[in-house]
Protein backbone atom coordinates (compact mmCIF):
# COMPACT_ATOMS: atom_id res chain seq x y z
CA UNK A 1 0.00 0.00 0.00
CA UNK A 2 2.94 2.21 0.67
CA UNK A 3 4.17 1.95 -2.55
CA UNK A 4 0.61 2.83 -4.35
CA UNK A 5 1.11 5.94 -1.95
CA UNK A 6 4.82 7.22 -2.60
CA UNK A 7 3.33 6.69 -6.83
CA UNK A 8 0.79 9.04 -6.52
CA UNK A 9 2.36 11.19 -4.95
CA UNK A 10 5.05 10.98 -7.80
CA UNK A 11 1.82 11.43 -10.17
CA UNK A 12 0.53 14.35 -8.36
CA UNK A 13 3.77 16.28 -8.54
CA UNK A 14 4.30 15.20 -12.54
CA UNK A 15 0.64 17.21 -12.98
CA UNK A 16 1.45 19.95 -10.56
CA UNK A 17 4.85 21.13 -12.40
CA UNK A 18 3.12 22.01 -15.82
CA UNK A 19 -0.16 22.81 -13.96
CA UNK A 20 1.75 25.43 -12.75
CA UNK A 21 3.61 26.30 -15.21
CA UNK A 22 0.24 27.14 -17.15
CA UNK A 23 -0.91 29.48 -14.56
CA UNK A 24 2.62 31.51 -14.38
CA UNK A 25 1.70 32.01 -17.83
CA UNK A 26 -1.94 32.93 -17.82
CA UNK A 27 -0.61 35.47 -15.07
CA UNK A 28 1.86 37.07 -17.32
CA UNK A 29 0.08 36.73 -20.46
CA UNK A 30 -2.65 39.21 -18.04
CA UNK A 31 0.42 41.39 -17.06
CA UNK A 32 2.68 42.16 -19.95
CA UNK A 33 -0.25 41.10 -23.06
CA UNK A 34 1.39 40.80 -26.26
CA UNK A 35 4.65 41.34 -24.76
CA UNK A 36 4.88 37.93 -23.50
CA UNK A 37 6.86 36.23 -25.92
CA UNK A 38 9.82 38.74 -25.65
CA UNK A 39 9.73 37.81 -21.43
CA UNK A 40 12.40 34.96 -21.06
CA UNK A 41 10.76 33.81 -18.07
CA UNK A 42 7.40 33.33 -20.13
CA UNK A 43 9.55 31.53 -22.41
CA UNK A 44 11.03 28.94 -19.12
CA UNK A 45 7.24 28.27 -18.63
CA UNK A 46 6.21 27.91 -22.07
CA UNK A 47 9.13 24.87 -22.23
CA UNK A 48 8.05 23.65 -19.27
CA UNK A 49 4.25 22.99 -20.26
CA UNK A 50 5.28 22.10 -23.79
CA UNK A 51 4.78 18.08 -22.77
CA UNK A 52 1.21 18.46 -22.04
CA UNK A 53 0.07 21.63 -24.91
CA UNK A 54 1.99 20.19 -27.90
CA UNK A 55 -0.36 17.05 -27.96
CA UNK A 56 -3.33 18.96 -27.80
CA UNK A 57 -3.03 21.33 -30.36
CA UNK A 58 -2.29 18.43 -32.70
CA UNK A 59 -5.91 17.63 -31.74
CA UNK A 60 -7.38 20.97 -31.97
CA UNK A 61 -8.62 22.17 -35.12
CA UNK A 62 -5.79 24.94 -36.06
CA UNK A 63 -7.92 27.98 -35.73
CA UNK A 64 -9.04 26.67 -32.09
CA UNK A 65 -5.02 25.69 -31.19
CA UNK A 66 -3.46 28.70 -30.28
CA UNK A 67 -6.05 30.24 -28.14
CA UNK A 68 -6.88 27.02 -26.36
CA UNK A 69 -4.65 24.74 -25.50
CA UNK A 70 -3.18 25.84 -22.66
CA UNK A 71 -6.69 26.67 -20.89
CA UNK A 72 -7.76 22.94 -22.30
CA UNK A 73 -4.47 21.75 -21.00
CA UNK A 74 -4.71 23.23 -17.37
CA UNK A 75 -8.27 21.95 -16.89
CA UNK A 76 -7.09 18.69 -17.73
CA UNK A 77 -4.68 18.87 -15.28
CA UNK A 78 -6.78 20.20 -13.03
CA UNK A 79 -8.93 17.57 -13.35
CA UNK A 80 -6.44 14.82 -13.16
CA UNK A 81 -4.59 16.20 -9.79
CA UNK A 82 -7.89 16.15 -8.50
CA UNK A 83 -8.97 12.17 -9.59
CA UNK A 84 -5.11 11.23 -8.02
CA UNK A 85 -5.97 13.67 -5.02
CA UNK A 86 -9.03 11.70 -3.98
CA UNK A 87 -7.30 8.29 -4.95
CA UNK A 88 -4.27 9.31 -2.65
CA UNK A 89 -6.39 10.01 0.28
CA UNK A 90 -8.51 7.13 0.00
CA UNK A 91 -5.06 4.91 -0.18
CA UNK A 92 -4.20 7.00 2.86
CA UNK A 93 -7.54 6.09 4.42
CA UNK A 94 -7.07 2.77 3.92
CA UNK A 95 -3.34 2.28 5.07
CA UNK A 96 -4.28 3.92 8.10
CA UNK A 97 -7.09 1.41 8.92
CA UNK A 98 -9.76 3.92 9.34
CA UNK A 99 -13.21 1.87 9.19
CA UNK A 100 -14.72 4.78 7.16
CA UNK A 101 -12.93 4.39 4.26
CA UNK A 102 -15.34 3.41 2.00
CA UNK A 103 -16.02 4.21 -2.27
Amino acid sequence: MATMTRLLELVQLLLYVPMLALAGQGVLHLLTGSRRESNGFYRVLRVVAWPVTAPLRRLLPRAVADRLAAPLAFALLLVLSLIVFAERGYQLCVQMGLQDCRR
